[in-house]
């Protein structure tokens, strides 16, 4: 954020900070705060509440890595996270997926939960055979 934030106009600032996936840090949300403009301090409410959000989501992502840490420090180097789509082995076909990162581990963006209707769709109309069971 300039250091002449007075010199944007409010519609500027809104623009700026739109977008969900713009990083807002604490530095930006102290001048927001200070700024007198109403327009202003009603973008800074949202964005502290999109600030906090996101430091809770880093912080609990921090905590899934605990038990890897643990196990790198070891020297046990080769973890595998596991996940699975399916109904079920007894209602129907499962299909799972192992995939080991080097520490430090995964990049924090493939450890978001996202909507996997599409790949379980593409996974449902997959051809049996080989592999499955």
């Amino acid at each position: 954020m300039p250091s002449r934030l007075s010199k944007l106009s409010v519609d500027e600032i809104r623009e700026r900070y739109a977008r969900a996936d713009e990083p807002v840090s604490a530095q930006t949300l102290s001048k927001l705060k200070r700024d007198p403009r109403h327009g202003v301090r009603a973008i800074y409410e949202a964005l502290k509440k999109r600030y906090e959000r996101d430091s809770a989501e880093r912080t609990r992502l921090d905590a899934m890595l605990n038990f890897e840490r643990v196990l790198w420090r070891a020297g046990v180097l080769h973890i595998a996270g596991v996940d699975e789509v399916g109904m079920g082995p007894l209602a129907g076909p499962v299909i799972a997926a192992a995939v080991v990162f080097p520490p430090p581990g995964p990049p924090v963006s493939t450890m978001r939960q996202r909507p996997v209707s599409g790949f379980a769709a593409a996974i449902s109309r997959a051809p049996r055979g080989q592999g499955s069971t």
